[in-house]
């Protein structure tokens, strides 16, 4: 679930859970991205030091104005869980920021200062940052077993001692699996990938691919690899990703 944007009104999930559910689904990846309280879209006389979600305090310069409060957001993790529906939540690390980079409180911290997308990880700043994006997050899923921590398409800068970094958090903080896209680690070498220390964490990998033709970009040698290093392997592909084909003329 996407929803950053135009997210859902609450109410929809009461129809959308039990769907889900009937149809065989037995969990959610929920990415909240620049999520705000509906009371701002309401009224712009919110206190702006109370607790809304996802971001509040030090990181809440990058809130939207179409979000969920916090009350719905509990709700729409109590609700999946009434229908068996398991929340993994999915926090942006290093990669797709530009949520948080275009905002001028948080420039400075891009690894290529045109491009908003990639957080640049020798900046003292940037740990810190994402610690606590991930902190807040992890506040509103507490039995959450897994965190989504992103790092795909980080086209300008290396990924695994980064990954390393963030991952130890996530572990040691929340007690939780990190899970990691995998189309930054494709490229690196299965010693490069098992000296960063990711496997030994008990980082889980998710492949993704939104095409037909799956093995045009992941090759079947690369699931043997990754096979060596990862305890489990998760497979990701989209609805909206997959174009339409039919049947021949």
């Amino acid at each position: 679930m996407d929803l950053k944007g135009a997210p859902p009104l609450p109410r929809f999930y009461t129809h959308l859970f039990p769907l889900l559910a009937a149809l065989g689904a037995n969990a959610l990846l929920v990415e909240y991205e620049d999520m705000v309280t509906i009371d701002t879209l309401i009224s712009r006389h919110v206190t702006l030091s109370s607790p809304q979600f996802p971001f509040s305090g030090a990181v809440a310069g990058v809130r939207a104005l179409n979000a969920y409060s916090e009350a719905e957001v509990r709700r729409l993790v109590a609700a999946a869980a009434e229908h068996g529906l398991e929340v993994i939540p999915l926090v942006q690390t290093f990669g797709h920021l530009e949520f948080v980079l275009k905002v001028e409180e948080f420039a400075h911290l891009r690894e290529v200062p045109p491009l908003p997308q990639a957080l640049c990880p020798s900046n003292n700043a940037s740990l810190p940052l994402v610690r606590e994006m991930a902190n807040q997050v992890m506040r509103l899923h507490p039995k959450a077993r897994f965190l989504h921590i992103g790092c795909d398409e980080v086209f300008q800068l290396g990924v695994c001692a980064e990954l390393h970094a963030v991952a130890d958090h996530v572990v040691r903080a929340h007690g939780v699996i990190p899970i990691v896209w995998d189309d930054m680690l494709r490229q690196m070498s299965v010693d490069v990938i098992r000296e960063s220390g990711l496997a030994a964490l008990g980082v889980e990998l998710m492949l993704w691919s939104y095409v037909k033709d799956i093995y045009r970009f992941i090759p079947s040698q690369q699931f043997q690899q990754f096979a060596q290093l990862f305890p489990r392997v998760w497979f990701a592909s989209a609805f909206k990703g997959q174009p339409y084909q039919c049947c021949d003329p």
